[in-house]
This record gives C-alpha cells, sequence and structure tokens, in this order.
C-alpha cells in the first residue's frame, strides 16, 4: 500500500497487513526539490506513480515516477491549464481529472498530461474524487459555499450536492450505492437523500477513501494529514 505523506513530503510503502516497508519515492529520500506538501497519488495504467505537489519549487505540478519511485519529471506541468494547488488525481477510461483547490475548480487532461478543458468550476477547495458506478463523478468539497459531497455527469453538468457531512476531504461510492464521505473528526455512511446512514469512524483526521482489493490485483492509495492517518480502505 503506498501512501502519500503530506508532512513528510515522501510516498511511505506499507506491505498488506501493515508493516512499514520504507520511503518508496523519491528513491533515496526526501528531496524538497521535487516533492513538497504532496496531496493525491495516482497509478498511470503503465505503473508509473503520479503525486501532486501544493509548494516549494516544485509547487503546482504532477510529479512523475517509475516503479521503483525513481523521479521522471513532470506528468503535468506547472499551471497547465490553470493548475494551482493540485489535490486529487483521478484517471477514467479516456482522461484525467485533477482537482485544484488554488483554482477552485477540476481540470481535465488526456492520458498524457495535456490539458483538455475545465471540468467542473466555481468549487471551493475541491479534494478527492471519484467515479460511480453509474459513471457520474463524486467530488468531496471541503469549503463552503457547497460543503458536501458534489455529484456531476460524466461531462461534467452539476447535478447536485449532498450537504449533510461537510468538511468533506473523502468521498466513495458503495456497492450499495450509499457514499462514504470523511472529514476532519469521522467517516460516515450517507445516502443519496441527504441523510447519514451510519458514522463508520470517529476521532479521526480522515482524508481519502480507497478500496483495496487483492495484492496481485491493485496497488492501494492512501494519505496522511496533519499526523493522524487516513482512511485507506473500507
Amino acid at each position: 500500500i503506498l501512501v502519500a505523506d503530506q508532512i513528510n513530503d515522501v510516498v511511505q510503502k506499507y506491505d498488506f497487513v501493515g508493516n512499514y516497508v520504507g520511503v518508496f519515492a523519491p528513491a533515496g529520500g526526501v528531496n524538497n526539490a521535487i516533492l513538497d506538501n504532496i496531496r493525491g497519488i495516482s497509478l498511470r495504467p503503465n505503473g508509473n506513480l503520479l503525486v501532486t505537489v501544493g509548494s516549494g519549487t516544485n509547487q503546482n505540478n504532477i510529479a512523475e515516477f517509475d516503479t521503483a519511485g525513481n523521479y521522471l519529471g513532470n506528468f503535468i506541468a506547472a499551471g497547465s491549464g490553470g493548475l494551482s494547488g493540485p489535490f486529487a488525481i483521478y484517471f477514467r477510461a479516456s482522461d484525467i481529472l485533477v482537482s485544484s483547490d488554488g483554482s477552485n475548480n477540476v481540470l481535465r487532461y488526456d492520458l498524457n498530461g495535456a490539458f483538455l478543458n475545465t471540468f467542473a468550476s466555481s468549487i471551493n477547495f475541491p479534494q478527492q474524487i471519484e467515479e460511480a458506478g453509474n459513471t457520474d463523478v463524486l467530488l468531496a468539497n471541503f469549503s463552503t459555499p457547497n460543503s458536501g459531497v458534489q455529484e456531476y455527469t460524466a461531462a461534467g453538468t452539476y447535478i447536485t450536492t449532498y450537504s449533510v457531512v461537510t468538511g468533506n476531504r473523502g468521498a466513495y461510492e458503495l456497492g450499495n450505492g450509499n457514499i462514504l464521505t470523511s472529514n476532519g473528526s469521522a467517516v460516515y455512511e450517507i445516502d443519496r437523500n441527504n441523510t447519514i446512514v451510519a458514522t463508520e469512524m470517529t476521532s479521526v483526521n480522515a482524508q481519502y477513501i480507497e478500496y483495496v482489493v487483492a495484492p496481485t490485483a491493485r496497488i492501494g492509495l492512501a494519505k496522511t494529514v496533519g499526523t493522524d492517518p487516513s482512511v485507506c480502505a473500507a
């Protein structure tokens, strides 16, 4: 399992029973000329790792690493399409969505990192992006107005905001159609009637939510915020 460590500026690696393996990226350890204030991570189809960089000399870039953690350069260049404060990266079949908290929108790129257009605008501090089973896009929107889990069509048309939980950082659709969402104090299950179904975890400073399957099939992704671990599987 790879974990984006926002405070220590590295991507950490753990085995599937939670044992710490070591720093995965950058290979060789902390290098603030490459990673500083990192947020979301994602894997390209070729297995390379992409990391959002929020601060430092390499800020507002999406950095790329090979399968051994070696830095290859920036997959998405600084400021491409207005990218500012990149937070989450989400691969779809034919494009990539990146939440940009500095410009308060979600930007769309092709699979090679070239800017296409703005997917969604007029947001306030967008964080995790996930795709629903019907191809709608779920977006955790941290700040007011419109704090909550926002839902968009696959083409970027706004549908609604589920605001029963606010200060949202993570969003993930469950098999029953309900949504897991996180904030600075808990992880909740909410439904599309905008009600809380259950509080799954409390007293956690939670962030992204990812589903981790068999080790041979997928590497799990997570991140930390402050000094508290995020939800990495549910």
